[in-house]
């Protein structure tokens, strides 16, 4: 997908299901450490380079996971990442704000 992308396209994905850690084959990788306050970041192995496009994506799990439900705020049952992801969004919150919340 990234790869294939024009300069001044952007995309975000948000995939809240199971195994979608890897679903975009992107050329980096950022991953939250447990505390939540350290942001790790590494260049994917084995991939081409990427196109111009800036593509983000947020997964709800780890390839080799299977994606958590919960409730929204009506009580209905939800996708955590969505349910927390709703929570956490506003005109004012940055990328790396998301990642830590």
């Amino acid at each position: 997908v990234e790869s294939e992308g024009k300069r001044g396209v952007k995309m975000y994905v948000i995939l809240d299901c199971c195994h979608s850690g890897t679903a975009l084959d992107l050329p980096y990788k950022v991953q939250v450490e447990s505390e939540g306050k350290q942001i790790k970041l590494t260049k994917s192995r084995n991939r081409p380079k990427g196109g111009a496009a800036e593509v983000l994506m947020i997964s709800g799990c780890q390839d080799d996971q299977t994606s958590a439900d919960s409730q929204n705020a009506a009580g209905k049952p939800a996708g955590a990442l969505t349910t927390a992801f709703r929570q956490c969004i506003s005109m004012n919150v940055t990328c790396s704000d998301l990642l830590v919340r």
